[in-house]
């Protein structure tokens, strides 16, 4: 047989081969929005998610990723697919892991997320009988009031506790596993049985005639938290008598350690606590916590030199916030180069080689997208030095990688600025443009950058004919990324009625706003980010402040002074803001808001119906004005 006919033969083979396969593959069957091949996972499975988004916010998504939490009595694992795009729906695969006895899981495209109403999409764990394992439901009860709110499930104290209960029906013995989340599931729901519930519970473990580790843990604990201190400090005596290196003693030096004022004796348990506990994962906090009891004390020298003396064992954010702290407190260009540069060098090495403790809930993926995030702000920061002290080329390289690690997480304004800025001044035109077109058409432009726009375009151009034509694109794209951002982020969900009195003593509900717009802000003044947006919100209210259908309340929060209304009067004083300012003292309205973080805003329709809620803020000023303002057109 000759040559030309093995290959023609083979190639027939092969096709055969691959249609024969084709044909006998199994085509998905989409169940629904949400559902998982095999029905009941077992531990150690591959379980196939199928994912059908025709009726969620990711229904015209072009690509999506599946992010898996899975969960024992905390949470265990976090991990992200990037899910496959079939004819009727989307599919990814993973592993259900040996402690795993439930599954959440998340689905998004960028920012939007499809996570079920905020109740994530639930996967059991089943035994090798196909009976449901113990400890799916108080995972679950955990979750709804814990963990899940960084995973984008929002804390239902009512259904954690539902959760809690169906698990000890079930599982009587387990119970104890779930006491640091049941106990203080109970004390927020504000009932006056909480107490009641948790003495009897105490009192059962007191009965036991062989009391565990675990038993005494809890007894020494949440005795002391009920007002039962003379019980919880025999017990803390019999669990450091019996237990020296166990888990009650571990917490104990830890909340030690966080309640020392005195930076040697902080310093000193610090050591201890690394003696007897060398490979706790709370070591890393402990390292932290020296570095920003200097910060706060302003004794930036010292930071320095503790940071240098323990290379690896910082977080890489503190190389910046020393830094900057010292710079805004009149330190010098030679004070901070070598911490900015160590600070740059040892996120490198984390991007590439993580060793330090991510939180859980964050994947890896995601922990390497924060820690490129905190390269950025060291880079930034010492490309401002280098630019300030007339390096511009040096600090150009700098602030470059600046923004390509920080641009898709967090983009940072006034940097992308001075970049755009050095850019310029060096004669790098055409980049300026493309990199201006950029910031603009992403939704993340400024007025500052459409004038270094128009100068970067004259500066190659030799005019400005055409300019106005020319930029109105990147307005109308950056406008259009904002209005498919807040289709997707539209809902309806009725705003719970309030009663709060303002700064003059004057009651004001929600409901006399009944036929207006209302924007809701929830702050503090101790919120960083809240004074942070402060600037572009004065601009949306300065700009609707003739129009008396649109209504801003800010709702005071949080606060942990003791006088907080002339804490708030002063505050607003000060900064001559004309906010309408609503006292909630009692952190009741925050509450009955389902509010995590803040600054949070509400958009409210004129039925009294929430149709936006915007959590943080960006660091663009201008964005603000532009956002809040498409939000009101959309739901008038």
């Amino acid at each position: 047989m000759g040559d030309l006919m093995k290959i023609k033969l083979a190639f027939v083979f092969s096709f055969l081969l691959i249609f024969i396969l084709a044909s006998c593959t199994k085509p998905v069957e989409f169940k629904g929005t949400f559902s998982t091949e095999p029905e009941k996972p077992k531990s150690g499975e591959k379980v196939l998610v199928k994912y059908d988004p025709a009726n969620t916010v990711l229904k015209d998504a072009e690509k999506i990723k599946m992010f898996v939490y899975q969960y024992d009595v905390d949470i265990e694992s976090s991990s992200e697919f990037e899910m496959q795009k079939l004819e009727n729906g989307w599919t990814a695969e993973f592993i259900v892991l040996p402690e795993t006895k439930g599954t959440i899981i998340i689905f998004a495209e960028d920012e939007t997320q499809d996570n079920n109403d905020e109740k994530g999409y639930f996967i059991k764990i089943y035994d090798e009988s196909g009976k449901e394992l113990a400890g799916i439901y108080g995972g679950l009860g955990v979750a709804l009031y814990d963990w899940g709110r960084a995973v984008g499930v929002s804390r239902n104290i009512d259904e954690s506790l539902i959760n809690f209960e169906k698990e000890f029906s079930q599982n009587t013995d387990s119970k104890i596993k779930y006491f640091d989340f049941y106990f203080p599931a109970l004390i927020a729901q504000n009932d006056s049985s909480s107490k009641i519930i948790i003495e009897k519970e105490l009192s059962i473990l007191e009965n036991k005639n062989e009391k565990s580790e675990e038993d005494l843990n809890a007894l020494a604990k949440w005795y002391n938290q009920i007002g039962g201190e003379t019980k919880s400090a025999e017990y803390e005596k019999i669990v450091l008598e019996k237990f020296p290196n166990g888990k009650y003693a571990e917490d104990k030096l830890v909340n030690d350690f966080e309640n020392e004022k005195n930076i040697v004796k902080k310093k000193e348990l610090l050591k201890k606590f690394e003696y007897i506990f060398p490979n706790s994962k709370q070591k890393q906090d402990l390292y932290d916590g020296i570095v920003l009891h200097y910060r706060n004390e302003k004794n930036f020298k010292e930071a320095k030199a503790f940071i240098h003396a323990n290379y690896g064992k910082i977080f890489p954010f503190y190389y910046y916030s020393i830094a900057s702290r010292w710079l805004g407190d009149g330190g010098k260009f030679e004070d901070v180069e070598s911490l900015l540069k160590e600070g740059i060098k040892f996120s490198e090495e984390q991007i590439a080689n993580p060793t330090l403790v991510k939180s859980p809930s964050t994947t890896h993926e995601g922990f390497i997208d924060e820690l490129k995030y905190y390269a950025a702000l060291n880079q930034f920061a010492f490309g401002e030095l280098l630019y300030n002290k007339g390096e511009k080329e040096n600090a150009l390289q700098l602030l470059e990688k600046g923004v390509d690690n920080s641009f898709d997480y967090y983009p940072q304004q006034p940097y992308n600025e001075l970049y755009a800025k050095v850019l310029i001044e060096t004669g790098n035109y055409d980049k300026a443009v493309k990199t201006l077109e950029k910031f603009l058409s992403s939704g993340n432009g400024s007025s500052e950058q459409m004038v270094m726009l128009k100068e970067a375009y004259v500066k190659l151009k030799g005019n400005d004919a055409g300019f106005k034509e020319y930029v109105s694109k990147f307005e109308e794209a950056a406008k259009q990324v904002l209005i498919d951002k807040l289709k997707k982020e539209i809902y309806q969900e009725p705003a719970v009625d309030f009663s709060l009195k303002d700064m003059d003593g004057k009651t004001v509900s929600l409901s006399d706003y009944k036929g207006k717009t209302v924007v809701l802000d929830f702050w503090a003044t101790w919120c960083g980010p809240c004074l942070k947006s402060f600037p572009g919100v004065k601009k949306a209210v300065e700009k609707y402040k003739d129009n008396e259908s649109v209504k801003f309340l800010f709702v005071n929060t949080w606060e942990r002074v003791d006088n907080k209304l002339q804490n708030a009067k002063d505050f607003i004083s000060k900064n001559n803001y004309p906010f309408h300012v609503l006292m909630d003292t009692e952190n009741k309205v925050v509450a009955d808001y389902k509010v995590d973080g803040i600054p949070t805003k509400f958009l409210i329709d004129k039925n009294g119906n929430i149709r936006f809620k915007s959590v943080g803020f960006s660091g663009n000023t201008d964005q603000i004005v532009t956002e809040i303002s498409e939000m009101i057109k959309m739901i008038n």
